[in-house]
């Protein structure tokens, strides 16, 4: 006859018998709980502003680099089980000559509004971005080119991200990547009124790396100038078969939300949604070629 020992057993208020390990994952997950909503609180409270001086507020939702609205592997094979985050950049760069075009939205509060395509932004409280990422083999690896198109006059901005080839065994399963935000230095993007010629615009040199970790969960760390004022860093994980989460320091606030993969017109897209600063509502949406 099967025995319980009472230090492998505890009784709750109500009589029944849980284990000791069941304990540990309530205490665990009331732990994590507390912790997710001491980063809310704190992202609403210490909110900084989008929009004016040296606040970047093209690329303060999906920014037009990989994992930016779409979760890329390690391979470059797009799909759930990948890195994501909103717009920072992951160590990770998609396959070679695979086409992402995508577009997204982000309210002036909580409620989720189409993309602005008027000049009348505080009319139509949102703001919205489009962009376009290409990815061609070079010098053994992959390198990823943007375009994206940041407000309804067609200003553009360019991103290169290159996937950096080094051995497995050396980088304890870390991957990097390079890359620069901005290549031509377009003065619309800084979110300042400067002259042409002020040199303090938003191009940013960065470098970034993402470890996959158990149960298809990524942690990304990365380093930058200008725009990205220092550390950055991403984390994502599955929900379930068909969600994934992902929280993000964009070194200016932190912006959290999940995605979801659909099928449209036959093709792989992705749908995502989220809070930036924890109170700016969030989405878009990415097609895969």
């Amino acid at each position: 006859m099967a025995t319980t020992r009472a230090s492998d057993s505890l009784n709750d208020s109500e009589g029944a018998t849980r284990s000791i390990p069941e304990f540990y994952e309530i205490i665990v997950s009331m732990r994590f709980a507390t912790a997710v909503f001491l980063i809310l609180a704190s992202a609403v409270v210490n909110a900084q502003s989008i929009g004016g001086p040296r606040t970047y507020p093209q690329f303060r939702d999906m920014a037009g680099l990989s994992g930016n609205g779409f979760p890329v592997k390690r391979t470059g094979e797009l799909g759930l089980a990948g890195a994501l985050s909103l717009s920072t950049p992951i160590g990770y760069v998609l396959s070679t000559k695979q086409l992402v075009l995508g577009a997204s939205s982000r309210s002036f509060d909580r409620s989720f509004r189409w993309v602005n395509t008027s000049f009348a932004s505080n009319q139509e409280k949102s703001d919205g971005t489009l962009q376009g990422i290409f990815s061609l083999d070079s010098l053994g690896s992959r390198i990823a080119i943007t375009h994206m198109i940041v407000s309804p006059a067609n200003d553009s901005v360019q991103h290169l991200q290159y996937q950096l080839r080094l051995p497995e065994s050396k980088t304890n399963n870390w991957t990097f990547s390079i890359g620069c935000h901005n290549v031509t230095d377009r003065p619309a993007a800084n979110g300042d009124d400067n002259p042409v010629e002020d040199s303090r615009l938003s191009r940013s040199f960065f470098v970034v790396g993402t470890k996959e970790l158990p149960e298809d969960a990524y942690l990304t760390v990365g380093l930058g100038d200008t725009r990205y004022r220092g550390f950055f860093g991403s984390y994502s994980k599955m929900l379930n078969s068909q969600w994934r989460a992902y929280g993000e320091f964009d070194t200016f606030n932190w912006n959290f939300g999940a995605l979801t993969e659909l099928r449209l017109l036959g093709k792989q897209a992705f749908l995502q949604m989220g809070l930036v600063r924890g109170d700016l509502a969030t989405w878009s949406l990415n097609w895969v070629f």
